[in-house]
């Protein structure tokens, strides 16, 4: 027997195929490394009910870390035990950067309050609102449009989306950076090919800072094993024993593999792990 490790996995690109959720082979692999004592994590931008669109099936005990940290949970108990929110202030200052896009930012509500997203309609492109149609069939709870954020009762949130093109989501991304005390990270979309999304979390909710809490909290002292295929997946990997990169991830982030992995829709995942594993 070897080593039993502590496995931090990315869903998008990484364990999921273009279908947004894992193949049967995927999911049997999981499900045995479970049965051999690894202890599997999840971690990932999408919030809790989207990413159990690719999680539902695996009925083996396993932490998920959702919208990239902000809200920690035990499953299949979903019990929250740690969340990491931004407080509702940020949201004036915000305001003033968006005053001339063409297009605004959604808030999302968290776990807790099921995962709805606060939004002003009247703000966005028919275009626009075609797209966020996609996002609200991906969470039960109705949208709350509103007409100023000023009405949220709410305090505090785990996650602002901003969504666009690729130049212009790192040109809006580099002016919050000097507003903003958050973790923001420009990833490509999952959901439609083409834009690019601006994730604003809690300094500590980012993928690093979640897997550092959670190997705290349960006292993991196993090797840990990391993949991920996105720049939110960055610091992740370099904090990890062995990191496996996807072969489709940015060729900036290669840099950082361990292991290079096979794409996501050949399963590459199941191979990459079996390598780590190994070098234990």
């Amino acid at each position: 027997m070897g080593k039993k490790a502590t496995i931090a996995l990315d869903i998008d690109g990484t364990i999921s195929d273009d279908t947004k959720r894992i193949p049967i082979p995927v999911a049997t692999y999981l499900n045995s490394l479970h049965k051999d004592g690894h202890t599997l994590i999840f971690l990932t931008g999408r919030p809790f009910m989207y990413a159990m669109t690719a999680l539902g099936k695996l009925s083996f005990p396993y932490i998920l870390g959702v919208q990239n940290g902000s809200d920690i949970i035990e499953m299949p108990k979903k019990k929250r035990v740690i969340h990491n929110y931004f407080s509702k202030n940020i949201l004036t200052h915000l305001d003033k950067l968006y005053e001339n896009e063409n297009e605004d930012y959604l808030i999302y509500a968290g776990f807790e309050k099921g995962d709805f997203c606060y939004y002003r309609k009247d703000k966005f492109s028919a275009k626009m609102l075609d797209y966020l149609e996609l996002l609200k069939a991906l969470t039960p709870a109705p949208w709350e449009s509103v007409s100023s954020f000023d009405a949220i009762e709410q305090n505090s949130f785990p996650l602002i989306k901003c969504v666009g093109q690729e130049a212009h989501m790192k040109h809006i991304a580099s002016k919050m950076q000097e507003l903003f005390d958050l973790e923001i990270v420009t990833i490509a979309d999952p959901i439609e090919k083409g834009l690019y999304l601006n994730l604003l979390t809690h300094p500590k909710a980012n993928k690093k800072s979640a897997l550092e809490q959670i190997i705290q909290s349960y006292e993991y002292r196993s090797p840990v094993i990391a993949a991920g295929d996105d720049y939110n997946d960055h610091a992740m990997l370099s904090f990890a024993d062995i990191s496996i990169v996807m072969e489709t991830a940015p060729k900036g982030m290669h840099n950082v593999a361990d292991i290079l992995a096979k794409s996501s829709n050949d399963c590459g995942i199941i191979d990459a792990l079996q390598e780590a594993l190994k070098r234990f």
